[in-house]
């Protein structure tokens, strides 16, 4: 099994910080990370609203989500621009279980570069 370093990462909708991430590569393949989201009072006022409810809608807004102006920016200020877009694993049911961020079609020169994949 290949062994990484965490990425510390910011996380961002617009000019809103949310949060922060340790990041690692997931499947690889698809340009995926994934890591522990801590998340700061933006979060939990302005966001995490709106992610339960994606989250529990079968009839999900896709538009909506995708409208929603995510932003990773790595350590360094590089700034992640996956085609795949944003997930989070926040349960309401669950609220001491720990927030995890999936980001999809990062690529793979990024992928390369920062996790030496």
């Amino acid at each position: 099994m290949d062994s990484y370093t965490f990425i510390s990462a910011n996380v961002f909708v617009g000019d809103l910080l949310i949060g922060t991430a340790e990041l690692l590569p997931g499947d690889v393949s698809m340009g995926g990370l994934y890591g522990l989201f801590t998340p700061n009072e933006n979060y939990f006022a302005e966001i995490q609203p709106l992610v339960h409810r994606f989250n529990n809608d079968r009839q999900r807004d896709i538009a909506e989500w995708i409208g929603i102006d995510f932003r990773v920016q790595l350590q360094d200020g590089y700034q992640l621009q996956p085609v795949g877009g944003y997930t989070f694993e926040d349960v309401p049911e669950l609220p001491e279980e720990p927030i995890r961020l999936e980001i999809g079609g990062v690529d793979t020169a990024v992928l390369e570069k920062y996790f030496r994949i």
